[in-house]
């Protein structure tokens, strides 16, 4: 009796503590609810977006953090974040600040003590019209910063039925309500584990929609925006609905179905202008690959280009900390340098036409990736298939697989592979490479090149 006592004894602190967490994760939730209503209210946006979103002293908006406690579990907390009207010393004017809301008890807030308020609407409404005092500077809440163009709410947002799942996350099929009330079909990528790591892969995901957000051309995925009023948070992106390439010839070899040489000459120029377009646009992409290139839908020709994990603005990256990579398809100066351009880029697309070519095949596939650094290293890079014409097979080697300093650029080479594409439509393309006048390269281009926004 004594030792089933003492079992109790021990374990309702521990029940106590689990009571208290509850009571507080429902009470914020309850606070959550209503900040939804707030025209300045922005959810779980991203401090790396404040850049962008507050520029002027007085801009502020409200949003909510999450932290870790060293015990592992979660703290949420209502920010205020603003540029402030005056600075003391050296500190930079503009720079913003974020204020953390306290909270010591329901219907109770207050960033400076001595003044509290009811609600988070009434301790707005008071520093509208009187200043207040946060980290050596002086602000006033003048401009409130509404809604971006790229940001929607989980109310616009549908879910379907689950297209792709992994580990840590998963691609719903959904449905987006657009700010000016139309309906558009869109994938849906989300994290799924409410975890430190979660919060880590949020912040990857984020990180690549940030990235793509300005993109706009037709053979890369178009990214509406995200929805992150609440957790966990929605990317949005244009429903692709063909599969990835790889997936695509892959499919096509396994049911005895021929991928023409027409076909495959589509999906290398459709991949060439997407990839010229983010080169225009200051992105290394950093993993392109054929399973990396979508079908706008099944049996379609239009490829675009997708996943943008790895991307970083150019024209040079180099690594500074390790991390996962796609070996087989990587330029032999990023093995020996650990660095990455557009060149580098241009040389991964070079193996994306062998996979295209070769119906899926990956590059290097009778060698581990150790051997394939030695074989790239050593300048023995895959030869193109039998099927690919010669004249293109002569450019990927003289002009692609070479050193960088001789490689040409990806506008070079999609001009050169849209021309590939149209003579061997007109059945010139048996033999050797034939000669284009300038002027014509100048309109083949200016037909799919779209002006930049």
């Amino acid at each position: 009796m004594k030792k089933k006592r003492l079992i109790m004894e021990l374990a309702s602190p521990e029940k106590s503590d689990k009571e208290k967490s509850k009571a507080a994760a429902e009470e914020f939730a309850r606070l959550e609810k209503s900040l939804r209503d707030l025209e300045y209210y922005h959810g779980y946006v991203q401090r790396e977006d404040l850049i962008t979103m507050l520029q002027n002293p007085g801009d502020f908006l409200m949003r909510v953090s999450e932290m870790h406690e060293n015990d592992g579990r979660l703290r949420r907390e209502v920010i205020l974040s603003l540029i402030p009207l005056q600075v003391e010393g050296n500190s930079e004017k503009r720079k913003s600040r974020n204020v953390v809301i306290k909270r010591p008890k329901p219907a109770m807030f207050f960033c400076e003590h001595g003044r509290t308020f009811e609600s988070l609407p009434d301790l707005v409404t008071f520093y509208t019209k009187n200043t207040g005092a946060c980290a050596s500077a002086t602000f006033q809440l003048k401009n409130p910063i509404l809604a971006q163009p790229w940001e929607f709410k989980h109310s616009d947002v549908t879910i379907g039925k689950v297209l792709g799942e992994g580990a840590f996350g998963k691609v719903c099929m959904g449905s987006l309500k657009l700010k000016d009330g139309q309906t558009v079909d869109v994938a849906v990528k989300m994290t799924k584990v409410s975890a430190v790591l979660s919060k880590f892969k949020i912040k990857e995901m984020m990180n690549e929609a940030r990235f793509i957000r300005n993109f706009h051309h037709r053979n890369v995925v178009r990214l509406f925006g995200v929805a992150h009023d609440e957790q966990p948070p929605y990317i949005l992106l244009e429903l692709v609905g063909g599969g990835s390439l790889h997936s695509h010839l892959k499919e096509a070899k396994l049911k005895g179905q021929v991928v023409t040489v027409a076909e495959k000459l589509l999906f290398c120029v459709g991949s060439a202008r997407g990839l010229e377009y983010l080169h225009s646009n200051n992105c290394i992409h950093r993993d392109i690959a054929a399973r990396n290139c979508l079908l706008s839908s099944k049996g379609s020709k239009d490829v675009k280009i997708s996943d943008f994990g790895l991307s970083r603005r150019g024209p040079i990256y180099r690594m500074k900390t390790s991390c996962k990579l796609p070996v087989k398809w990587l330029a032999p100066e990023t093995i020996s340098t650990f660095s990455f351009s557009y060149a580098t880029d241009v040389y991964s697309w070079g193996i994306t036409c062998y996979e295209i070519f070769a119906d899926g095949v990956e590059p290097f596939d009778q060698f581990t990736n150790t051997q394939t650094k030695v074989e790239i290293l050593a300048g023995r890079f895959p030869q193109m298939p039998v099927c690919t014409p010669e004249p293109v097979k002569k450019y990927i080697s003289g002009m692609i697989f070479v050193d960088s300093a001789h490689r040409v650029s990806m506008l070079e080479a999609a001009i050169e592979f849209e021309r590939f594409s149209m003579m061997f439509d007109m059945g010139h393309l048996a033999g050797e490479s034939q000669s284009i006048a300038p002027k014509t390269r100048y309109n083949i281009l200016k037909a799919w090149k779209p002006k930049k926004k």
